[in-house]
């Protein structure tokens, strides 16, 4: 089995974790520069901090940030699985890198909100959430069969 993205042929480890790191450097200085101009940041007083989802990117003051910031949001993406496999692989951990990648689909198809995954793994006495669904869909491949939703 091979996951690796043809457009990352010849790259090393290391210089994919160098670009994954410039990569959310820039998301990071596009998110800081769209909530000042939002008005977001200088936080009011009393407001304690923000977080890059109080940005609303359909705005007209922030359009022109909001496709770079989209299309760097998903090279981050990229950039992440790519890792993520290299090390399933180094550390011959593949099972559980496909539990993990199985376990993600299938809360971004059953869940539309936090609340509800919270209650799912709340049912399921799954007490480290994503982390503790990949171990059981590890251990039990039709896992996710026997939950319930």
């Amino acid at each position: 089995m091979n996951n690796t993205n043809p457009k990352y042929e010849g790259r090393s480890l290391e210089s994919l974790k160098s670009s994954l790191y410039a990569v959310n450097l820039r998301l990071e200085k596009l998110r800081i520069e769209a909530a000042l101009a939002l008005g977001i940041l200088p936080l009011p007083e009393g407001k304690p901090f923000w977080v890059a989802d109080e940005i609303d990117w359909t705005n007209p003051e922030v359009s022109d940030l909001s496709r770079t910031y989209f299309d760097l949001l998903d090279k981050s993406h990229d950039l992440s699985r790519e890792i993520e496999y290299r090390e399933a692989v180094l550390s011959d951990n593949i099972p559980y890198y496909e539990a993990k990648n199985k376990a993600y689909a299938f809360v971004n198809t059953n869940f539309t909100n936090l609340d509800e995954e919270v209650g799912f793994f709340k049912k399921n006495n799954l007490l480290r959430g994503m982390s503790s669904l990949a171990e059981e869909i590890c251990k039990n491949p039709n896992y996710l069969e026997e939950v319930i939703l």
